[in-house]
């Protein structure tokens, strides 16, 4: 918990008294409060600096200048940890600011022994960059927000103002920070690395062409046309003897594209299908409703086979964890409905395999199991091999999560030496895959359309005794 270390005050220039508290993180309350001392030019710079309008977080920063009664008084206020130092300034009593110290710009001269300046840098969004997100599921933006400020000791600044001008179809409401969820995984990186706050915060704002900024002692959350037609205007004060007119920047011929994932694409081509959608009649265990995305597989000497042509089913509900209830929202799961090696399966295609819900490898086929390579340039330091062993871990909880080899086999087959000539590694065969429960049975196509037929059977038989 924080508690008061410092407090002072001083005259603005418009005689305004501001009131400078510094608070630090301790086990209890402190019997001393120390007094803050200030020269009399410039004790407290606020800067909110440019932004540019598509850029969603406008921070800002506050230097405050004091005076050292003697060698290293504050000392003490350096930290390494995030969040330990905050400083809070008032205004004739109202909070006008709030923000935690950067340590990185703390410095005191060596040239005095006392009653010489220090000054401190805070900074109000800052402290983000250093914090990991840690949500998991689904989660309201305002729940992530509300979070964020939390940890960057700014949870007094909640609720936020919102100003938001963007409705969903067929409503005229405008929505809130609470209507709308999204799904954390989308902040961890392909090696399971999380992003920083401040990296989930825009990645959040800026596709709704929001923006945050602190103002008089409260966050606000808007859209420049929210701007525009919810808040009053004011009268320009011309302050010196001649001032320019300019325009901001324009964009002319936006593309806007959609992707879970950006820079990633999940399907090269286009998905064809032999077969009808399929509405399952019957609703599952959780509410969604089951539909089936089927190649013609009944005749097969009709059907030019196409290894394009991809099976599974996509659970549609409106159910979702950390959201609000809305008709409009829909959560989609899709799930492979078979898997099979049928010739070899090397690298990716071990994970592949074992996704599925049946999985079958024929006789002869064979599967390499190796650890993670690169190629091209290799910096040889320990955050390289760290790297390496992130990946190599994800890929051994997803290939024993989902199926039945131990993972302790697993491992060993894939650091195995002196079987694979120029690789470290293993290469294991049909039988020895079902036996070590990395493939659930021998079979080929053939028993796998088998397996195929019987799952929807059975589907069609739960479906109809409901």
């Amino acid at each position: 918990m924080q508690y008061l270390k410092y407090k002072g005050e001083f005259l603005s220039r418009n005689n305004t008294v501001c009131s400078v508290e510094i608070y630090r993180e301790a086990a209890v309350a402190y019997d001393l409060i120390g007094k803050l001392q200030f020269p009399s030019d410039e004790p407290v710079v606020i800067e909110w600096a440019h932004s540019d309008k598509e850029e969603s977080l406008c921070g800002s920063v506050a230097d405050v200048t004091i005076i050292s009664p003697g060698d290293r008084t504050y000392e003490d206020l350096y930290t390494i940890t995030p969040g330990d130092i905050t400083l809070k300034i008032y205004r004739n009593g109202s909070l006008y600011w709030s923000g935690t110290l950067d340590p990185e710009f703390y410095e005191e001269p060596y040239s005095s022994g006392s009653e010489y300046e220090v000054t401190l840098t805070f900074s109000d969004f800052g402290i983000l960059n250093r914090m990991k997100f840690n949500m998991e599921g689904m989660q309201s933006m305002q729940d992530i927000l509300n979070d964020a400020l939390q940890r960057a000791k700014l949870g007094h600044c909640s609720p936020v103002r919102q100003y938001i001008s963007t409705c969903m179809k067929g409503n005229s409401t405008p929505v809130t920070l609470s209507d709308l969820s999204l799904r954390a995984d989308n902040f961890y990186d392909e090696d399971g690395e999380a992003l920083s706050m401040y990296e989930v915060l825009e990645g959040m704002l800026q596709p709704l062409g929001l923006r945050m900024v602190q103002q008089a002692g409260e966050v606000y959350v808007y859209d420049l046309n929210a701007l525009y037609q919810k808040v009053g205007t004011e009268q320009v004060r011309w302050e010196s003897t001649d001032q320019h007119m300019g325009t901001d920047k324009v964009a002319n011929n936006v593309k806007i594209t959609f992707s879970p994932y950006s820079d990633a694409r999940l399907l090269a081509g286009d998905l064809k299908y032999g077969g009808d959608k399929t509405e399952n009649t019957g609703i599952q265990p959780d509410g969604s409703n089951c539909y089936k995305y089927l190649p013609n597989y009944k005749k097969p000497e009709d059907y030019d086979w196409d290894y394009s042509d991809i099976s599974f089913l996509m659970y549609v509900g409106s159910k979702g964890t950390g959201t609000s209830s809305s008709s409009y929202k829909r959560y989609f799961e899709i799930a492979p409905i078979l898997g099979g090696v049928l010739g070899g399966g090397h690298s990716i295609g071990v994970p592949l395999a074992v996704s599925a819900k049946r999985s079958f490898i024929a006789p002869s086929a064979a599967m390499t199991i190796h650890p993670v390579r690169l190629n091209g340039l290799v910096i040889a330091v320990s955050q390289t091999f760290n790297y390496f062993a992130r990946i190599q871990e994800r890929i051994i909880q997803f290939v024993t999560r989902n199926s039945r080899v131990k993972r302790e086999d697993f491992t060993r087959l894939m650091l195995q030496t002196g079987e694979l000539a120029a690789d470290v590694g293993s290469v294991i065969y049909g039988e020895e895959a079902v036996r070590l429960g990395l493939i659930d049975e021998i079979g080929g196509l053939s028993d796998a359309l088998a397996c195929l037929h019987q799952m929807m059977d059975e589907q069609k038989t739960g479906s109809a005794a409901e």
